[in-house]
């Protein structure tokens, strides 16, 4: 019976370690070669042939021959040198294989993990230094789930990688230094692997690359000194760069050949020689938070599609901070770019080369050398928006066939020339045209706040520019373009161009001896619906033709309107008021035609030329309201219109007292207005103690020009006295106890009147509390009922307060009893 009972304990033993996958001998041995011990093997791969899987093998120092090959589950341990004897230091053919604290040189591969059979598991090489292999140092090939850890590979020929994975998956590289080998670490179509806290550098080609491989993750290296590329993405997707160092290789980051969806993030990228982070044919990259600095170029996106560079600090690259070239649909927002120091080309951020569809939004560009941001050569249909742009000399350009695109919300400030469109250098320059600038502020540029040269159909509207020092818009060169709903403080300048419309702009305060807008040796061009105010000059005509200005309104300038040595323009439908002289015209000024405007001023017009003042009477409502279209009107015409048709009839023609030195305006406009303005919605109060408020409205479509209001007192007296304006017209007195009378009187602007009905109102003493022209009970009472009360509290009332002490007492009651009338 007891020989049963051990033996059913042995079974049972026996099973438990075969649930728990384990042999009988429960406690590997460690098998040692080399040293002194009893029984240590000479050779490693004699133990290893000996060993049983599972086992340990130390390996005491010494140099030991290469060629070894592991078949089977062990674990090496130890500090040896292996001497490869230029062949393969180490293969390993088994999984669940450990390699530690080995040095191997003279070999082709160092170590090689590959089985003809199956794909390799849980392979761990950590503290290992390898060198001098005509090979890889370390090469995967189908391999899962693994760790090559703290190892040091250097001096590998110069056609091969240090690490080497082919179809190897789970893999962590960490801790590691690679060294002047060929490339660094290559990996070919693996994917889920992790490569973190290298040091890969002093290659002579490429510090990592990784080949129709995906979902790797890259944290954390330092990669630099590599001849050619730091980190090199090709034909890989998905993958993760972040938190790496990587500088002083030629190019930095790289991604190209359909590598789609990587994520470039919180690297620090600088002192690369060509390009610190480029992506090439690739779509759906998103390059964010790096630092990227000292490059030639910052980021360069080439011939790739919806790639995403967002939130980096991109600053002094020599040539470009962030360039696209043959790049479409990509996305660069909320960087931070300045300082690309090239002399004579460099940009913050530039499109070129067919680039189009691109989304440039809330950056902030400064400090560079040439361009803040620059579209050029066929960069067609971008948006630029949201941006500040300053200290450059272009905010932004647009040249060479930069076409239809959108320039919006930007705050551009501080460069020689805050947007340039079209550029005159033969070189790189050329033509812009059918581009849309929207909504932009732009100020203190040293030059213009936007400049168009050789720039066709293109639009300006809704843009605030102000303190830009030679103009706010200035034009040359260029044709077709509209500017419209701007507002300016600098002017607008037009200078040997066609076709050009400014609408509904604004130009108040411009500068000392500016002016609102000028035209120069143009034709065929309309400014139309402008306000301009507070100039020296409001608009300008120098060796121009066929301009039209029309329906503007001119205030309160030395000279509203100046032709010189213009011919055939029109000039009609202006308002042209509150300025020193109203229309100038010298000598060389003529042929022009000036109808229909609205002139008053201290002189209204100085012609030294041969100028048309009136068209043929004709039917149409004029500038005063009229029905009829003939010359203009003038605040000092004294002549009468004897027929009433709104045309004046005597003192013709009009010619400012002479200062129209040829002929003049025979078709003054007078103003038919016989309309008085209307007096509505009078509101007082019939009964008031001491204090009375009148209001009132007057209307009328030539502008009402004044208001007053007669009062009869109640000795028959009266006052008169102009009412105020808040919005109503209004009258605020305090008068003594008695019956009142009043009346409403107002004018229009051509003198035409209106009287109100009498109107009447009476005063009360306070004391007559209820105003019933009594004072009795009644009064006591009201007072009573308030009595007590102090300013401020619920139920005070201040018409019961008589004395006006803040408090209701028992001297208000008095005042009551003193007046009674019972």
């Amino acid at each position: 019976m007891k020989k049963v009972a051990i033996l059913a304990f042995v079974i049972l033993i026996g099973f438990f370690f075969k649930m728990n996958g384990m042999e009988s001998h429960a406690h590997a041995p460690i098998i040692y070669v080399g040293g002194d011990g009893e029984g240590n093997y000479t050779s490693i791969q004699a133990a290893i042939n000996d060993a049983m899987p599972g086992d340990t093998i130390k390996v005491y120092p010494g140099v030991y021959d290469g060629g070894i090959i592991i078949n089977k589950e062990i674990k090496l341990v130890g500090d040896p040198i292996i001497d490869g004897h230029r062949s393969t230091g180490i293969s390993i053919e088994a999984n669940n294989v450990s390699i530690e604290n080995f040095t191997i040189f003279n070999s082709s591969y160092g170590i090689y993990v590959h089985n003809e059979s199956f794909t390799l598991h849980n392979i761990t090489i950590s503290n290992c230094s390898i060198y001098h292999t005509s090979k890889n140092g370390i090469k995967l090939d189908y391999v899962e789930n693994g760790k090559i850890v703290n190892s040091t590979i250097f001096n590998i020929s110069s056609l091969q990688e240090g690490i080497y994975f082919d179809h190897a998956s789970n893999i962590t590289i960490a801790g590691n230094k690679i060294h002047n080998v060929s490339g660094g670490i290559c990996m070919m179509y693996s994917n889920n692997n992790i490569i973190e806290s290298n040091n890969i550098c002093f290659n002579a080609f490429h510090g990592l690359i990784l080949y129709h491989s995906n979902n790797n993750k890259i944290i954390s290296n330092n990669v630099y000194g590599n001849d050619r590329r730091g980190i090199w993405i090709t034909c890989s997707c998905n993958n993760s760069i972040s938190s790496n160092h990587v500088y002083n290789n030629q190019e930095g980051i790289y991604v190209d050949s359909v590598s789609d969806n990587n994520t470039i993030y919180s690297n620090r990228v600088h002192n690369n020689s060509d390009t610190g982070i480029f992506i090439g044919n690739s779509e759906n990259n998103t390059i964010s938070l790096n630092e990227i600095y000292e490059n030639n170029i910052g980021i360069n996106i080439f011939n790739a599609q919806r790639n995403y560079a967002e939130n980096n600090t991109v600053f002094d690259n020599e040539l470009w901070g962030i360039a696209m070239q043959y790049a479409n649909n990509n996305s660069i927002a909320y960087n931070i770019v300045y300082n690309q120091l090239s002399e004579w080309n460099s940009a913050g951020i530039i499109a070129y080369e067919l680039s189009c569809y691109n989304n440039i939004s809330s950056n902030i560009v400064y400090n560079n050398k040439i361009d803040d941001i620059e579209l050029w050569n066929n960069a067609s249909h971008n948006i630029i928006w949201n941006n500040t742009v300053y200290a450059s000399e272009y905010g932004i350009l647009l040249s060479r066939n930069s076409n239809c695109n959108t320039i919006a919300r930007n705050k551009i400030y501080g460069n020689t020339c805050g947007i340039e469109l079209g550029h005159a250098n033969e070189t790189w320059g050329g033509a812009a045209s059918n581009n849309n600038l929207s909504f932009n502020i732009i100020e203190n540029n040293s030059e213009y706040g936007i400049y168009l040269f050789r720039a066709m159909n293109n639009t300006i509207y809704n843009s605030s520019l102000y303190n830009n020092d030679c103009a706010g818009i200035g034009v040359y060169n260029s044709s077709n373009a509209t500017i419209y709903d701007c507002w300016l403080n600098d002017g607008i300048t037009i200078k040997h161009s066609s076709c050009m419309y400014i609408i509904n702009c604004t130009c108040r305060d411009v500068v000392p001896e500016g002016a609102g807008i000028v035209v120069g040796y143009s034709n065929k061009s309309s400014i139309k619906n402008c306000e301009i105010v507070n100039t020296t000059y409001g608009i300008i005509l120098q060796f121009s033709s066929n301009i039209s200005i029309e329906n503007n309104s001119i205030k309160d300038c030395s000279t509203g309107i100046e032709i010189d040595d213009a011919v055939f323009n029109t000039i009609k439908s202006n308002f042209v008021i509150d300025s020193s002289m109203g229309i100038y015209m010298n000598s060389q000024a003529e042929n022009n035609l000036i109808y229909n405007n609205y002139f008053d001023n201290t002189i209204n017009a100085c012609d030294n030329g041969s100028n048309i003042w009136n068209i043929s009477k004709t039917a149409g409502i004029n500038i005063i309201g009229g029905n009829w279209l003939g010359g203009n009107y003038w605040s000092d015409y004294a002549g009468c219109d004897t027929n009433k048709d709104g045309i004046g009839d005597t003192m013709l023609p009009y010619n400012c007292n002479g200062k129209i030195m040829h002929g003049g305006d025979w078709l003054p406009l007078a103003s038919m207005d016989e309309t008085p303005p209307a007096i509505e919605n009078i509101s007082f109060s019939l009964k008031a103690h001491i204090f009375i408020n009148i209001t009132c409205i007057a209307v009328d479509a030539s502008g009402v020009a004044e208001v007053w209001i007669n009062v009869t007192l109640p000795n028959g007296n009266y006052i008169n006295e102009s009412m105020g304006f808040d919005g109503k017209f209004y009258l605020n007195i305090s008068l003594r106890p008695g019956n009142y009378s009043f009346y409403i009187y107002a004018i229009d602007t051509n003198g035409n009147g209106n009287r109100s009905g009498t109107m009447h109102f009476k005063i009360y003493p306070r004391w007559d509390i209820n105003m019933d022209d009594r004072t009795n009970i009644l009064d006591l009472i009201i007072v009573a009922m308030h009595f007590g009360k102090h300013t401020g509290e619920e139920g005070y009332d201040g018409s019961v307060d008589l004395n006006d002490d803040g408090k209701i007492d028992v001297l208000d009651l008095i005042m009551v009893a003193m007046h009674w009338t019972g």
